[in-house]
């Protein structure tokens, strides 16, 4: 402008083209390092981790393998003492004195215990070895007479506490599974309803076979299991009524030995209880 008179205009620009190419360039080559960072430190921690967990791990192993040596070991000495009980019960002398009696009574009791507890540790601590899918003995088999085998060594305990026991199951359940860890399985759930339905309560087992799947179902009228206990059950050494357990002589393995077997057979273990009206176990094994 001049003298107020419009003249022109001048342009001026400058090409940023290049800016552009050198931006988008540095914003791959920082997410480049951002990813590679984050792998690194990904791998490091790992590392890091792994190498903080081994003595952990070890000291695990170490503990798990004690345990398994203990228990085997110790049931040799306990055979014979439980064999020495039992020969000194079949002297009529000593059966004569009330005192001695009642003394090998409680003995053979608390052997009894004892063995089923080295068992029972000895079973946890192979399950827990990293080759315990490879103890499983795996057949298809009838698991019926295996059912009705164990029912009726069961019922015998029922009929001390008056217990009505009931058994339902089609004329051929075919499984395949081990056939003893199956047993050991019913064994426990039995017992463990057994042990917790009072005098003149029920148990029913129930054997339900489907295409793929065969369902074992242990039902009882016990005591039933409180809502916030039941998420626990499966844990090793845990138990509702502690006291009441420690009495009926119970560790708290026998249901965490029964899940184990369950998860080894691929299957799959459910528990449905009510306060003061009892308790049903649920088990899905595939056929």
């Amino acid at each position: 402008v001049i003298h107020g008179d419009f003249v022109g205009m001048l342009y001026i620009g400058m090409d940023v083209t290049s800016f552009f190419g050198v931006f988008h360039w540095l914003l791959i080559v920082l997410i480049g390092l951002s990813v590679l960072f984050l792998a690194v430190g990904v791998a490091l921690s790992f590392f890091m981790s792994k190498r903080a967990l081994a003595p952990i791990e070890e000291a695990y192993e170490r503990q798990r393998q004690f345990v398994a040596d203990a228990s085997h070991e110790l049931r040799t000495p306990l055979s014979v003492v439980f064999s020495s009980v039992e020969a000194l019960a079949l002297e009529e002398d000593v059966m004569k004195n009330d005192f001695a009696r009642r003394l090998l009574d409680r003995l053979r009791d608390e052997l009894k215990r004892i063995t089923k507890l080295m068992n029972d540790l000895l079973t946890l601590a192979r399950a827990d070895a990293k080759h315990a899918a490879l103890e499983l003995s795996k057949q298809t088999f009838d698991f019926r007479p295996h059912a009705e085998r164990t029912f009726q060594l069961m019922s015998e305990l029922a009929a001390k506490k008056q217990i009505t026991m009931h058994f339902h199951a089609p004329e051929q359940a075919l499984v395949t599974a081990d056939p003893d860890k199956l047993t050991q399985l019913l064994y426990i759930l039995l017992d463990n309803a057994i042990k917790y339905t009072p005098e003149g309560g029920e148990v029913t087992l129930s054997i339900r076979t489907e295409p793929k799947h065969v369902f074992l179902s242990v039902k009882d009228t016990g005591i039933g299991i409180p809502p916030e206990d039941i998420g626990r059950i499966f844990d090793r050494f845990y138990r509702v009524d502690k006291a009441r357990s420690r009495q009926q002589g119970g560790h708290g393995l026998g249901l965490s030995i029964a899940k184990w077997i369950v998860d080894a057979h691929g299957g799959a273990i459910h528990v449905h209880s009510q306060i003061g009206e009892g308790t049903e176990f649920l088990v899905r094994l595939p056929c």
